[in-house]
């Protein structure tokens, strides 16, 4: 069996960031997440951190302040660089997913969560945990 090295279109090549300059909103965006996986935030909706990221902007008056904090379209484009690296999951709006309403913060727990779901031995593991 021959393994295809095709990227789906939809698909952005990892290497295609390397030697980039990373954006000044992308590190106010990465910035917020990792405040709120601090706090141990594991999901949040799209709207409710759209919020934050323009909070936490006025708060430390940062030079993109009520311009590119309001630009949906630019944290978007954040959301998607964070999620192909790995950092976040992030599902954009072109997906037609119920996930496109949500970033998830914790990728590592999106994935246990997911896993417990698909557990044949789901009950048994649950056992297992508790004791």
């Amino acid at each position: 069996a021959t393994i295809s090295k095709e990227q789906p279109s939809s698909a952005i090549p990892f290497d295609s960031h390397l030697g980039k300059h990373i954006p000044r909103l992308t590190i106010t965006v990465q910035q917020v997440l990792q405040d709120l996986h601090s706090q141990n935030y594991k999901i949040i909706s799209t709207s409710h951190l759209l919020q934050k990221i323009q909070a936490y902007d006025e708060e430390h008056d940062d030079y993109c302040h009520d311009t590119l904090t309001n630009d949906v379209s630019s944290i978007t484009s954040s959301l998607q660089f964070l999620s192909t690296i790995g950092q976040i999951l992030y599902f954009p709006e072109n997906t037609k997913s119920i996930l496109n309403d949500f970033v998830i913060i914790d990728p590592k727990w999106f994935t246990s969560a997911i896993s417990c779901i698909l557990s044949q031995n789901l009950k048994k593991e649950l056992v297992e945990t508790r004791e």
